[in-house]
């Protein structure tokens, strides 16, 4: 993922008016799920939203003129499926996430800091960041003997993917991949840890498989929009890694697609880090 993934809060306005012209009724925008394909109960589940915690480690570079690039490595697991505009969330019994397989995201991506006083802005660079989303399959469907059981390791910078321990996503299952388009966070810490927020927007591009669990709409949403919250994290220069957590939730929608040559691009690093992510950490 994480979505994973950190951009402007003018971009997060009109990303969140988009989704609400693009549905006909409520906030968000439908999609339809079929969790039978992975061991869970006979669909179609209607969802509106995804949610759930995330990981990510942050690498600062040199500070030049109050600007700190970093790079980032996102691991985001979502827990639950929304529905009536995000105020209800399905159980683990009715959709199977959870209990019959797992989801999780990978996002590499990079950017610029700017801090003034307690507050400091972060902004995603267009086109450099990856993300993908898997499925760990659990008791049913592709995978009879176990639960959802993959584990994960923390990479050493934010420039390498999480990895995963021992042979536990030798059965996990790409559904979906993306490429960041743009976004922002900020951080304003004045005492609480619980000090930041952001919003991302990446492309979502499902895998045959994907298709096969996300059933509808027919073409699927070509966006991913992501927001949320995240911890304090100091921005030190000079490679200073740090680990952030924080909550994520997902929303799709369907717009037009810019396509600068460096977004196109950066969508060649996709099978790089597919490889990257197999690697044990």
């Amino acid at each position: 993922m994480k979505f994973k993934k950190l951009f402007s809060a003018a971009l997060l306005a009109s990303g969140l008016a988009a989704v609400g012209s693009a549905s006909a009724i409520g906030i968000f925008p439908e999609f339809t799920i079929d969790p039978a394909v992975f061991g869970g109960p006979a669909g179609p589940i209607t969802s509106d939203k995804i949610t759930g915690n995330y990981s990510e480690i942050f690498t600062f570079g040199t500070t030049v003129s109050g600007v700190t690039p970093f790079s980032i490595s996102l691991l985001y697991q979502p827990g639950q499926f929304t529905y009536n505009d995000g105020n209800n969330a399905y159980q683990a019994f009715e959709t199977g996430l959870g209990v019959n397989y797992g989801l999780y995201a990978l996002f590499v991506g990079s950017g610029t800091a700017t801090t003034t006083g307690t507050n400091t802005s972060f902004v995603l660079t267009p086109g450099a960041g990856t993300l993908q989303l898997y499925v760990d399959p659990g008791l049913g469907g592709l995978n009879t003997t176990s639960p959802p059981n993959t584990q994960f390791t923390t990479p050493p910078s934010g420039m390498t993917p999480f990895g995963t321990v021992g042979t536990t996503a030798a059965d996990d299952v790409l559904i979906a991949t993306g490429v960041a388009l743009e976004g922002n966070g900020r951080q304003i810490c004045t005492g609480s840890n619980n000090c930041g927020s952001f919003g991302q927007t990446t492309t979502f591009a499902l895998t045959p498989t994907g298709s096969t669990f996300f059933t509808t709409p027919i073409p699927f949403f070509n966006i991913a929009i992501q927001t949320g919250q995240f911890n304090g994290v100091p921005v030190v220069s000079g490679g200073t890694s740090a680990l952030v957590q924080g909550s994520l939730d997902n929303v799709f929608n369907t717009q037009a697609i810019p396509e600068p040559s460096s977004i196109a691009l950066f969508g060649l690093a996709l099978v790089g880090l597919a490889t990257a992510r197999r690697r044990k950490g």
